[in-house]
């Protein structure tokens, strides 16, 4: 299976601390497939469907498997649309009273290939009260605020391995060092 694509959207409360989140994984593979695996560490997997129909899937420890209506074949795009609820006591998940992070264990907050050899674009949005600071892969094209919150968007358009994938939302403040002959880009 490879993973060109993640279109994730993360939902983050701290008080009391809670991650849903919905997203679109864009996947192909090199051999014919009846079923696709990916690593979702203990993520709690609530809905799995392509474009048109609800999928069957299994959560194994560290595993998710999908199974398809129909044989997907080689070089044939797939859109997965899921929706999961990362538990805040997961490995990987770092939770405290005024911050909720994750780095290098990407499963541990999304499902995806946790494979150094794999690469994706990410699109990646986050919800999370007003009065937090937040930050993550990507360059961040806009903020939208709303009453109590702010939808903050993140876009990585390299094709990265996917454990270099990272957010962190909490209290702290955010510090600007310009270098010589380093370009800032927007």
């Amino acid at each position: 299976v490879d993973v060109s694509h993640h279109q994730v959207h993360l939902d983050v409360e701290l008080a009391p601390a809670s991650v849903s989140a919905t997203g679109t994984l864009t996947l192909s593979v090199q051999q014919r497939a009846e079923a696709i695996w990916l690593d979702a560490q203990a993520l709690e997997i609530q809905s799995v469907a392509d474009l048109q129909n609800a999928l069957t899937f299994e959560s194994q420890p560290n595993r998710l498997c999908v199974r398809l209506q129909k044989p997907l074949e080689p070089g044939e795009l797939l859109n997965l649309q899921l929706r999961w609820r990362v538990p805040v006591n997961s490995r990987g998940l770092h939770v405290y009273p005024d911050q909720i992070w994750a780095a290098y264990n990407t499963p541990a907050w999304m499902p995806t290939r946790q494979d150094p050899a794999q690469r994706a674009t990410l699109a990646l949005t986050v919800k999370a009260p007003a009065e937090f600071q937040v930050q993550a892969s990507g360059r961040a094209p806009f903020i939208r605020h709303a009453m109590s919150t702010d939808v903050r968007a993140f876009q990585l358009d390299r094709p990265s391995p996917p454990f270099l994938y990272a957010f962190v939302v909490g209290k702290f403040e955010v510090a600007q060092v310009d270098l010589p002959g380093v370009d800032k880009k927007d």
